[in-house]
C-alpha cells in the first residue's frame, strides 16, 4: 500500500517537472521569436523593408518569468514537503504573470519605434506570427505545474 503511494507521488512529481520544463522552455523560445512584424515603405536611400519585434521587446521581463520557471524545474527536485508547496505557489504567480504580461502587451509601439529608427515609415499591414500564443501556453504550463506541486507537494 505505502508503495503505490509512493510510486504515485513520484509519478505526479515527475509530471509536474516535465510540465515546468516544458512551459519555461516554451516562455523562452517565444521571448526571442519575431511576435509581429510589419512592412515599411521605401524611402530615399533606404529599400522596403521588414521589421519584426521579440517578445523580449514588447515585454522585457517574460524571459525573466521563463528563467523563473526554469530554476523552478531544479528547485522541484531540491526541495520536500513545505519547500516544494511553496516552490509550486511561486510557479503558479510566474505562469499567472507571463499570461498576463504576454495578453496585455502591444507589440504597435515598439514596432513603429523600430520602423522609424530606420528612416522609414510602417505601412497598414501588420502581422502577428504566432509566438505570442506559444508564450501564452508556456505560462498555462507553468501556472498548471505550479497547481499540481501546491496541491499535492507533500
Amino acid at each position: 500500500m505505502r508503495t503505490d503511494r509512493v510510486t504515485s507521488s513520484r509519478r505526479e512529481l515527475t509530471v509536474a517537472v516535465l510540465l515546468c520544463l516544458l512551459g519555461a522552455a516554451l516562455v523562452l523560445v517565444a521571448a526571442g521569436s519575431p511576435w509581429s512584424r510589419v512592412e515599411v515603405a521605401a524611402t530615399g536611400l533606404a529599400g522596403a523593408r521588414t521589421v519584426e519585434v521579440t517578445g523580449n521587446e514588447v515585454v522585457p521581463g517574460v524571459r525573466a518569468l521563463g528563467l523563473v520557471g526554469l530554476a523552478g524545474v531544479v528547485a522541484l527536485a531540491a526541495t520536500r514537503r513545505t519547500g516544494r508547496t511553496l516552490v509550486g505557489l511561486v510557479l503558479v504567480v510566474v505562469g499567472v504573470g507571463a499570461v498576463a504580461a504576454v495578453v496585455g502587451a502591444d507589440t504597435a509601439p515598439a514596432l513603429l519605434a523600430k520602423a522609424a529608427e530606420g528612416g522609414g515609415q510602417a505601412g497598414d499591414g501588420r502581422s502577428g506570427t504566432g509566438w505570442r500564443a506559444v508564450a501564452v501556453a508556456g505560462g498555462v504550463l507553468l501556472a498548471l505545474a505550479g497547481l499540481v506541486v501546491a496541491a499535492r507537494g507533500r
